[in-house]
């Protein structure tokens, strides 16, 4: 079971918001990851939580 299956808070923070964090201390943009980790923390929330493979990657690649 996932963490989000389980309730927990996920590790979102320490993998794809590192890869943020040193996008902006770098100047380098990282809008997908930026997308992904706004969406797996309303998913904590209780929001959204499944979608399909093109669902996900057409939010994800919006801008």
């Amino acid at each position: 079971m996932g963490d989000l299956e389980a309730g927990r808070v996920t590790e979102v923070d320490w993998i794809n918001g590192e890869v943020v964090r040193l996008g902006r201390e770098y100047g380098v943009v990282t809008p997908v990851n930026d997308r992904l980790v706004e969406l797996i923390r309303d998913a904590e929330r209780g929001g959204r939580r499944t979608w399909s493979g093109p669902e996900l990657l057409d939010v994800l690649l919006r801008r």
